[in-house]
Order: C-alpha cells, then structure tokens, then sequence
C-alpha cells in the first residue's frame, strides 16, 4: 500500500486546495486592485497606453488559477450566489460568496480524494431510474465535450485571441472531461454486475 493510500487524499486535498483558494483569492483581489489603479493613472495620463500597453492589460493569473481548481464548485453553488448578491451589500456579499465557494471547494475536492482513494473506482446505482440518469447524463456530457472541443479549437486558431477567453475555456474543456470519465466509470460499474447475471452457472 502507497503513502498516499496511508495518509488518505480525500482529507489530505480538501485542506490543500481550500489553503490555496484562500491565498489565491487575496492574490486575485490584489491583482485587480493593481489594474485598477493603474487604469485611473491611465485615463488620467493616456500616453501610458503608447509607452506601455502592458501596463493596462488585465493579467490576472490568481483569478485563472481560482477558476482552473474551483469551477465545479462555482457551478453548483450559483443559485446562493444569486441569492446573496441579491440580499446583501455589493461588499459584504463579496466577502461572504469567497467563504460560501471556499466551502464548496473543500467538499469538491473531499469527493475527488474520495474517488481518488477508491483507485477511480465507481458505485454501481442502486435503482434503475438513477443508472437511467446517469445514462442520459453521460450522454449529454459527451456533446458537451464535443462541443467544447469544437469551440476551443476554433478559438485556438481566431484572429487577437486573448488568454483571458483561452484558459477558463481551456479548464471548463477539462472539468468536463474529468465529469465524462466518471460517469462512464459509473456505467462500466453498472454493466459488470449485468454482464455477471447473464453468465450461466456451472
């Protein structure tokens, strides 16, 4: 047995990446802070954009390493975010949808170390009409990847593509790869028990 198998990933990755949630989004938050500041000096001097376009570009790597390890997690928790930004103030709903995320990144990688630890094994359905949904789901996914693929092939080869549309398409692609995988994990755990049954007995 591996020490990865001793020391348990589903406990060991939900502490890493909630960790590094937290220091990227003050990292991001700092980032943004910069740009927009130096957008301000811009406006207020516009020969800054001809001596140095660089200056005012919206590089953000935190924000694209925040999205790259939290998407999922942005995802499910979206409707509460809509809720929040609806009922609190614009900077205390901020504050508090950075915690609401960070917990649902801590569950999101919990069920990843889980999966992990289970050597990407997958649990059969225990009723039909779920293998059904997961039929159906792993269906979906596959034109989803389809189309994504599509999508990020063209723009890989668009005239002024930017990073800024290229890598959150790019972690979207691979977030709903890894979603197929596991339903076709799902599915392949469903079929041995069929495929098992219908073997005649000796």
């Amino acid at each position: 047995m591996s020490a990865t198998r001793r020391i348990r990933l589903r406990y060991i990755l939900p502490v890493l990446f909630t960790i590094l949630y937290g220091v990227l989004t003050v990292v991001s938050d700092h980032q943004d802070q910069v740009f927009r500041e130096r957008m301000h000096a811009a406006y207020k001097d516009p020969s800054i954009f001809v001596k140095n376009d660089f200056l005012t570009s919206p590089s953000n790597w935190a924000k694209d390493c925040l999205f790259g390890i939290a998407l999922p997690a942005v995802i499910v928790a979206f409707p509460l975010l809509l809720l929040i930004g609806i009922l609190l103030p614009q900077t205390a709903a901020i504050y508090v949808a950075d915690v609401i995320v960070g917990c649902f990144v801590m569950v999101l990688w919990f069920l990843l170390g889980s999966w992990f630890d289970r050597g990407l094994r997958a649990s059969p359905p225990s009723t039909r009409w779920l293998g059904r949904l997961r039929e159906i789901g792993y269906s979906f996914m596959l034109l989803c990847d389809g189309l994504l693929f599509i999508v990020f092939s063209a723009s890989l080869f668009a005239y002024n593509v930017s990073r800024n549309s290229i890598v959150p398409l790019a972690f979207l692609l691979g977030w709903a790869g890894l979603f197929t995988f596991y339903l076709n994990r799902c599915r392949q755990a469903r079929l041995v028990p069929l495929q098992s049954s219908s073997e005649p007995s000796h």
